[in-house]
């Protein structure tokens, strides 16, 4: 049953910080794909199509992914830190992220679905942050963590 949690979600935990950091020298960008394809290096923005992208980061992102128009899956591999943000945008996206955190607490990343039936999943820990559906009939579970005055914050909406 969704109810009016899908449309907004902002979880505050109690975790250990995570590891943040991209290796120095390192272009952040060269750990994420689009279609297949490395984006140019360089931009504080990765973006998808107006059609249907697959968008896939195997390692943590401090900057912003844009999905685009389109029925997206972006699959973040590592942690969404202080700067960063997922917009899956209008369209039935599937938006997969390991983490949000900060070694800042509540100054971390963030995702928002966009129009459409979304189903946003953060499977590890959540340390600040916020996760928000917008419109549409979407599904937001988060896994693996505890929230402020909760035994874990393992739901589903």
């Amino acid at each position: 049953m969704r109810t009016a949690y899908a449309a907004a979600l902002t979880v505050l935990c109690l975790t250990a910080p995570m590891a943040l950091a991209t290796p120095a020298g390192a272009d952040p960008h060269s750990q994420c794909t689009v279609n297949g394809v490395a984006p140019d290096s360089g931009t504080a923005r990765i973006s998808g199509t107006s059609g249907v992208d697959i968008i896939e980061c195997d390692g943590n992102v401090g900057f912003t992914i844009d999905g685009k128009a389109g029925n997206d899956k972006i699959t973040i591999a590592g942690v969404l830190h202080r700067g960063a943000a997922v917009y899956g945008d209008s369209g039935d996206d599937t938006i997969t992220v390991a983490g949000i955190g900060s070694a800042v607490g509540s100054d971390a990343g963030s995702v928002v679905g966009g129009d459409g039936g979304d189903i946003i999943t953060v499977s590890g820990g959540v340390t600040g942050g916020s996760v928000v559906g917008n419109g549409g009939n979407d599904v937001i579970q988060t896994r693996g963590c505890h929230q402020v005055g909760q035994p874990t914050c393992d739901r589903s909406w």
